[in-house]
């Protein structure tokens, strides 16, 4: 387990701690039953929900996205406030392990804007 810091008043710190000390094999569980139940895409995605509405969960008395239980669970760290899940597919209902990753919001602000800017030139290409 990755040190905590000990200024980090989140109670989501603690269910997270919990969470990879007495939960570990409930969480691998429960994570390997949503990848099952996701929805292969052609771009190899796996999709659970919709871009626009995200499949949610409700585990352990916490509520969060299931992409979000799905990446802290494969990184194994508790996430500190600061800390968002990033879809590398830009595809907010994947939950493939291998198109998240964790990063900063400032780095998913700019994937997004990324994201925008390649769609335009694409189009433009084409046109």
């Amino acid at each position: 387990m990755e040190w905590l810091p000990n200024d980090v008043p989140d109670t989501s710190v603690c269910w997270w701690h919990d969470t990879f000390t007495n939960y570990a094999d409930a969480l691998e569980g429960k994570v390997q039953s949503y990848l099952l139940n996701a929805e292969p895409t052609q771009e190899g995605c796996l999709e659970l929900g919709t871009e626009q509405c995200p499949a949610r969960v409700q585990w352990r008395g916490q509520r969060m996205r299931v992409y979000q239980l799905v990446a802290w669970a494969e990184v194994g760290q508790v996430p500190l406030r600061k800390s968002v899940v990033r879809h590398l597919c830009n595809n907010r209902a994947c939950i493939n392990p291998k198109h998240l990753t964790v990063g900063t919001q400032a780095q998913n602000l700019f994937d997004q804007r990324q994201k925008r800017s390649d769609d335009i030139a694409q189009f433009w290409s084409h046109h």
